[in-house]
């Protein structure tokens, strides 16, 4: 008799609010996010490198290749072809780039100041980068169990005192008077 209402004041009580889940959920979902990473630019780079293209030209292509243009990140990516095409220096063609392309600047620098060939630059940066961004994943994956412990036990110890233990001493106070 005193369980379900019990259980149902456990449920009430302690289950997480909505306020709790969006916060959480927010931090899971970014729809700001790039969907294409550095090293995707940089292997696009490097096809259009390999078919022939130049480096203002496949800075272009690029952008081409980024999901509706890329929107702000794709217009930072034509301009700077435009730039680089019509004299404009290295460093003041990639003034004000999203931090994205960074990779393509770095690694694009020496093929366009000293002639050196581009495309072992960018595998070389592509393969820092999926390093890195290795290093990354298995921090967050640590740091996952730790965020994951205060929500567990929130919602799951005072379910099982409510499911577990108080219904056991209920009983027992029953029949001890």
């Amino acid at each position: 008799m005193f369980f379900v209402p019990a259980s149902v004041l456990a449920v009430l009580l302690f289950s997480p609010s909505p306020v709790f889940a969006a916060r959480h959920l927010k931090m899971w979902f970014n729809p700001r996010r790039s969907a294409v990473d550095g090293g995707m630019l940089a292997a696009l780079a490097i096809a259009a490198l390999e078919s022939g293209a130049s480096v203002p030209r496949a800075l272009r292509a690029v952008h081409m290749s980024l999901p509706d243009g890329g929107g702000r990140k794709g217009r930072t990516l034509r301009e700077v072809s435009n730039s680089l095409l019509l004299g404009a220096q290295w460093e003041e063609a990639w003034e004000d780039i999203p931090a994205e392309f960074l990779i393509l600047k770095n690694a694009l620098a020496p093929a366009w100041e000293d002639g050196a060939a581009p495309v072992p630059l960018l595998e070389r940066s592509i393969k820092a980068f999926r390093l890195m961004h290795g290093r990354r994943l298995k921090t967050a994956a640590a740091e996952l169990g730790a965020k994951l412990a205060v929500p567990l036990v929130a919602c799951f110890l005072p379910a099982f005192l409510c499911v577990g233990v108080i219904p056991v001493i209920a009983s027992s106070a029953g029949k001890i008077f």
